[in-house]
């Protein structure tokens, strides 16, 4: 259930992370492309936000629609502030790496979420047999917050060189 919400919490930011991508694709200097990216992450960050309120206002009703059980409605209600959390750190990171598509550095992004998420992967079961679904979440928000650093610094990075002529 927590992974399906995910999915409707992410669609606001990962729209607009691709919406942002013409913007900083077509930055004409490096702290345009960074407004941008800002902008975007902002914007992605407030939409998440916005569906975490709605999770927490009515979480306990929207529940009923996918389980008739009141002990899963209540564990998936109590790992709810950690699925958000990683929600948000995803949000995050999704700009950035949209961002670094912008700037054709995708290499870049897939190098990260490789770094990111393969620990994640390596991380998954040792996790789960020692903390359960509860370590789990808080596994993919550390590996989302690890993803925020990177593709953060990759974007920063990488955005440093827009609008520079290369001679040679």
């Amino acid at each position: 259930m927590l992974t399906t919400l995910t999915g409707f919490i992410m669609v606001a930011s990962l729209s607009v992370a691709q919406a942002a991508v013409p913007d900083v694709a077509r930055a004409p200097d490096p702290g345009s492309a960074r407004k941008a990216g800002r902008t975007a992450a902002l914007l992605a960050v407030m939409g998440t936000l916005a569906g975490a309120g709605l999770l927490l206002g009515f979480g306990a009703h929207l529940l009923t629609l996918f389980s008739d059980d009141a002990a899963v409605r209540e564990r998936v209600q109590g790992l709810l502030p950690l699925m958000l959390l990683a929600s948000l750190l995803d949000a995050a990171q999704a700009v950035q790496g949209f961002g670094l598509t912008a700037l054709k550095r995708s290499a870049a992004s897939l190098s990260y979420f490789a770094i990111g998420y393969g620990l994640l992967v390596v991380a998954a079961v040792p996790v789960a047999r020692t903390w359960g679904i509860t370590g789990l979440w808080v596994a993919m928000a550390v590996a989302n917050g690890l993803l925020v650093v990177l593709q953060g610094t990759g974007f920063h990075r990488h955005s440093a060189k827009v609008g520079q002529v290369l001679v040679g």
